[in-house]
């Protein structure tokens, strides 16, 4: 996963290692998979001339710079799907519902995300006082993702994802944190609701949805909205993401719910 870092000297948790990066490959994503996948689908298939560009702004993020925002945007959190790894920045959904709304993109996603991820930003978002959004839609990642915090001096704090890793927070992971839904349960909502009494406290309207029916075993005062997409499955350049299909299904369906919001 992209190594994620607290410092109050940074607007939002930064990605130090891709800071204003440009790269063909990223995550996933990798040249020696592609050469593999493109061997297996056959010259057919669309990402056998296609090409992918990871370009990330100057905190580490697959978007355009915060001073670079129309005043009328919207901000978007999720995981390495919502960041888009394996398609094109205008294949994502956020590009989508954004346009749908007739609102600019930013789009606060990164690999391997836990819940804690989009609840920190939504925080230092305030904290900082950065522009505010028309809207926020936020895809929670997989409830069972756990990121653990290393302080290497008392400014810097590293986000880091230990799951299933010989390490004493791994063990712990899985023999306690898997284990017992009920601390999990209470962790990611948390973090959820966290998220949203930022967004109420700013008046901006929040859409919050998952892929994983898992998430719907929570007890959640805001709503949370259970996203279905049926097409597209695994379509993505790596072969581990979903495609364009299921990215324009799951736009469809955001879309629907958001034509009864007042933005």
């Amino acid at each position: 996963m992209d190594q994620l870092t607290f410092n109050t000297n940074f607007p939002l948790l930064i990605d130090l290692e891709h800071v204003n990066g440009d790269y063909e490959w990223y995550s996933t994503d990798d040249e020696n998979a592609y050469r593999f996948n493109r061997k297996k689908m056959g010259h057919t298939w669309r990402y056998a001339t296609e090409k992918i560009n990871y370009k990330f702004n100057s905190l580490g993020y697959r978007t355009k710079e915060i001073s670079d925002l129309d005043k009328n945007f919207m901000l978007a959190f999720g995981c390495s799907f919502t960041e888009g790894v394996g398609i094109s920045e205008d294949d994502i959904w956020t590009r989508h519902v954004a346009e749908y709304c007739g609102l600019d993109l930013f789009n606060a996603s990164k690999q391997a995300s836990s819940s804690l991820v989009p609840f920190q930003n939504s925080i230092m978002w305030k904290a900082n006082k950065l522009p505010i959004p028309k809207l926020v839609v936020c895809q929670w990642p997989q409830k069972t993702r756990r990121l653990f915090g290393d302080t290497h001096n008392q400014f810097f704090i590293t986000l880091n994802d230990r799951s299933e890793t010989k390490t004493l927070d791994g063990k712990w992971w899985g023999r306690r944190y898997l284990d017992d839904v009920g601390d999990m349960n209470l962790t990611v909502q948390g973090h959820y609701e966290g998220l949203n009494a930022v967004w109420q406290a700013l008046g901006v309207p929040v859409l919050n949805f998952c892929w994983e029916q898992n998430w719907l075993e929570v007890p959640l005062y805001t709503k949370m909205h259970h996203i279905h997409s049926a097409v597209g499955s695994f379509g993505a350049r790596d072969c581990g993401h979903d495609g364009p299909e299921f990215h324009l299904s799951t736009a469809e369906q955001l879309n629907d719910i958001l034509s009864s919001y007042e933005i």
